[in-house]
């Protein structure tokens, strides 16, 4: 597959659309009008089995991982590597998921301790230092948590080891919580973590592994009921509208201001991250808390160098781009596709090209297309 797209870029390099998008925090997000395509979406690579997250390095090492949504999960993290084949040149191969860091990691079976083991892993995300961060939200099927499951793991992708395991325990969790996302600030030593299922935003302090739980049932984390309805279908689960709170989360690259968007929701919020992190008083929280306005339902975010927000818009089977400007803030469609099934997160890669899944969740439990992994780049005839 290598089709090309109605997308909105008008730069050389698909980072570079950022340029001059410096916030301006005024308006309501409003469909910016199309200009003519200067992007293509090219396949990476395609899986049997669902996954969600992705992360690049910054050698360009590609990891994905695979909840334990259901019983046949043999990899939870894994790095996409060339399959060896006789007769094809290695950039032809096709890439193929091989268990990282080892195959011990995801032996974990019902019942099993779960120490050095994935259990149910939700995200991989490559800090600003090029470490690999992996949520393990502990919780199989997205049901029961197994006790000391929810864990927040580096690695270190020098020696492709566990660096160190941060345990995430009551009171910081609660029963119903579900580990999503996360970001890392190397600088100020922190992880923020979202909590889909019970609804808040987790931080770490990466020194001493305290974990404090923030925002817990803050209208800003908290599902709008806003049920994404998709090619004129509306997502249930068992027959219901699901809601999922606190899901895709962007940090900006000076640490100073924390994104996060509820998956079944529709509005994007920052917050400072002084404010989250010293203070519970709820009053100073609303002041300080910022409602950039509405978009669709959405799952992934992505803060690029240049001050621009990527997202996923679900029941638009779209990419966007957040770029405030001076007649408000607006939501750029980058690509538009129905390969784009479910698109769940985003990664951008050392290139500039950004990267991003199709988990295909609203098409379960036999959706008629391999899950995917895509990636925007600039058109290479320039046209």
């Amino acid at each position: 597959m290598n089709r090309r797209l109605t997308l909105l870029a008008p730069a050389a390099v698909l980072s570079a659309l950022a340029v001059g998008c410096t916030p301006k925090l005024t308006g309501r997000m409003a469909p910016a009008p199309l200009i003519p395509a200067k992007i293509q979406m090219l396949p990476v690579a395609e899986s049997p089995r669902q996954w969600t997250g992705v992360a690049v390095s910054h050698t360009g090492r590609i990891f994905v991982n695979f909840p334990r949504w259901s019983d046949d999960v043999p990899i939870s993290v894994a790095e996409l590597r060339p399959a060896p084949s006789e007769g094809f040149s290695l950039e032809r191969r096709p890439l193929v998921p091989v268990a990282f860091p080892d195959a011990a990691w995801q032996a974990y079976t019902q019942g099993a301790d779960p120490k050095n083991m994935f259990v149910c892993v939700q995200s991989v995300v490559i800090d600003d230092l090029d470490a690999l961060w992996v949520v393990d939200a502990g919780a199989p099927k997205m049901g029961e948590i197994v006790p000391t499951a929810p864990r927040l793991i580096k690695i270190d992708l020098a020696s492709n080891q566990v660096a160190r395991i941060y345990p995430i325990d009551v009171p910081a969790i609660e029963k119903t919580s579900y580990l999503n996302d996360v970001r890392v600030d190397t600088t100020r030593g922190i992880a923020y973590l979202t909590d889909s299922g019970a609804g808040a935003i987790l931080t770490i302090n990466l020194n001493t592994g305290e974990v404090q739980r923030r925002l817990s049932g803050h209208g800003s984390v908290m599902s709008e009921h806003a049920t994404p309805v998709i090619g004129n279908k509306p997502w249930l689960r068992n027959g219901q509208p699901p809601e999922v709170h606190s899901d895709g989360i962007a940090l900006s690259p000076d640490g100073k201001w924390l994104y996060y968007h509820a998956l079944t929701a529709r509005t994007l919020y920052r917050i400072p991250t002084d404010v989250l992190l010293s203070t519970t008083d709820v009053g100073t929280i609303n002041r300080a808390l910022q409602n950039l306005g509405r978009t669709g339902p959405t799952d992934g975010l992505e803060y690029d160098a240049n001050d621009c927000i990527f997202l996923t818009q679900l029941d638009q089977n779209a990419i966007v781009r957040f770029q405030p400007n001076g007649a408000g803030n607006r939501l750029q469609t980058l690509a538009q596709d129905p390969a784009i099934a479910w698109p769940d997160s985003l990664a951008i890669g050392p290139d500039g090209a950004l990267y991003f899944t199709t988990s295909q969740i609203n098409l379960q439990p036999s959706p008629p297309n391999p899950y995917r992994l895509f990636k925007l780049v600039p058109r290479s005839d320039n046209r």
